[in-house]
């Protein structure tokens, strides 16, 4: 079993940093209950019930979506990554992350669909085994207006300082015409980790074209923090992801990476949203 984690994913440790967070709102937390008797509800009843009538999410005003069409630069995407946490009857936290984006205005050119990366450390290694915060083997993953599609839900290892770290990686992929969409991410914090401090990273990957370039080409370097005080485990750096870990292979003639980076502190009501926020596009 060793030999094979040994065989997967190894990644470097350099320097890095996170960047701005738009001003743009999350939508409706789906995850809000007007009757707190939902509370003992595992993720997926949860869920379910939400998707029954409880505040459903609300999409951007019609309106809004009529963007004159541009060139797609960097600069005309806003990302943002908010996060709420909810304590269950156990005393279990459910963790609801919502990773969102917009155009201020989309491209005239056509080419392969645009690919969203989420990264969210999520066990480590620890005399022989697996120390395991979370509950479920991996995250539940919903699209906000269901204009992206989930792709893949993975568990790649890597090294931080010496130590095997497995990610929950989320890859989805847009159409660029798209001008705003979002991913939630739900995940069972075990009790005995309340207070755990992660950094989740989220990359938005736009390309035009299908020429040369390849997108598993190269690497992006991401900020890192796996804090708990139970294990006695805190790993703060950056880390050196190989594109070819992170996107699928496509071609093109051209493309440009944008990240957001936001540290998690998760513990009961951690970050919880106002009753009724709505996403709002700014255009």
């Amino acid at each position: 079993m060793f030999a094979v984690l040994l065989g997967l994913l190894m990644v470097g440790v350099t320097a890095g940093s996170a960047t701005a967070i738009p001003s743009f709102e999350t939508p409706v937390h789906p995850m809000i209950f007007e009757n707190k008797n939902e509370r003992h509800l595992n993720v997926e009843q949860r869920i379910s019930t939400t998707r029954n009538g409880i505040l459903p999410l609300r999409p951007p005003e019609k309106s809004n979506l009529i963007t004159p069409q541009s060139f797609g630069d960097k600069n005309d995407l806003s990302m943002k990554i908010d996060y709420f946490v909810d304590e269950l009857s156990n005393g279990d936290l459910l963790v609801s992350i919502y990773y969102g984006w917009n155009w201020k205005s989309t491209e005239i050119f056509n080419g392969p669909d645009d690919q969203v990366v989420i990264l969210i450390p999520y066990a480590y290694w620890k005399d022989g085994k697996w120390v395991t915060f979370f509950r479920e083997p991996k995250p539940t993953v919903f699209t906000n207006l269901g204009k992206a599609k989930i792709i893949d839900i993975s568990s790649p290892v890597i090294t931080v300082n010496g130590k095997y770290i497995q990610v929950a990686r989320v890859i989805a992929t847009v159409n660029d015409d798209v001008v705003a969409e979002g991913v939630w991410v739900y995940m069972t914090l075990k009790k005995e980790y309340s207070g755990l401090e992660i950094k989740t990273n989220f990359i938005y990957l736009h390309s035009w074209g299908t020429g040369d370039g390849i997108s598993t080409v190269g690497s992006l370097t991401l900020p890192f923090l796996l804090y708990s005080a139970p294990p006695g485990i805190n790993l703060v750096t950056s880390v050196t992801w190989a594109a070819a870990d992170l996107f699928l292979f496509q071609r093109y003639n051209g493309a440009w990476k944008k990240t957001e980076t936001k540290t998690l502190i998760l513990y009961p009501e951690g970050n919880f949203p106002r009753a009724g926020m709505e996403y709002v596009l700014q255009v």
